[in-house]
């Protein structure tokens, strides 16, 4: 069968692979590039700030991403790379689902392992897809940065209203304890050393009264 079939097997052959070449030399160049981020946790001991509110990695990297495919951002960053050359006449809700499908959004993790986000984006001009990408990364570091910095001002809060009421408790202590010493100021030992001494002082004149 093979032998009496060859010539109509090999015709197909050619024939899909002249096609397959016409369609790959015809259809656009897409270039890919991608940028890795790693993710450090904070330098905040979580000991210390157990009644403030934290937040762990994971769930930074979820918000970080979804503020990242926002509809404001996806359509600034392709107006500012110019992704399309007729997105003044294209819907704002195409440029976002067009600019969603050529970006690339991953996690990775795992035990004893570091955590690092890989964001990508893919499209037909290098240096265009090269400029999206770094907007890209530009846009996670500030997030980043306003996360963190929103969690610092709540922990310097919180560490404030812990030495505000620190602070008046040790001063109802010192209150109570002067109004201690007040009252109780013939029997207290700070001046115990002092009255011994006199009673020593006295019971020496005394003795020397009654000797002479």
């Amino acid at each position: 069968l093979l032998s009496h079939r060859f010539p109509a097997m090999a015709a197909l052959f050619l024939l899909s692979s002249c096609i397959g070449v016409v369609m790959a030399l015809r259809l656009p160049t897409t270039y890919s590039t991608s940028a890795t981020l790693l993710v450090e946790a904070s330098q905040i001991p979580s000991e210390m700030v157990r009644a403030t509110a934290q937040i762990n990695t994971d769930e930074q990297l979820e918000v970080i991403q979804q503020r990242l495919s926002t509809r404001a951002n996806m359509i600034e960053v392709a107006r500012d790379n110019r992704v399309f050359a007729n997105q003044a006449e294209m819907n704002p809700d195409d440029v976002v689902r067009e600019m969603r499908r050529r970006t690339k959004l991953r996690r990775s993790s795992g035990r004893n392992k570091a955590t690092v986000m890989i964001v990508g984006f893919e499209g037909p001009k290098p240096r265009q897809v090269a400029a999206v990408v770094n907007q890209y990364v530009t846009i996670i570091l500030e997030e980043s940065n306003e996360l963190r910095s929103g969690r610092a001002e709540g922990t310097l809060e919180f560490f404030e209203r812990e030495a505000e009421t620190l602070s008046r408790q040790l001063n109802d202590l010192s209150m109570k304890i002067v109004q201690f010493k007040n009252e109780n100021a013939d029997a207290l030992p700070e001046g115990l050393n002092y009255r011994l001494s006199r009673q020593s002082l006295l019971q020496e004149r005394l003795s020397r009264g009654e000797r002479d």
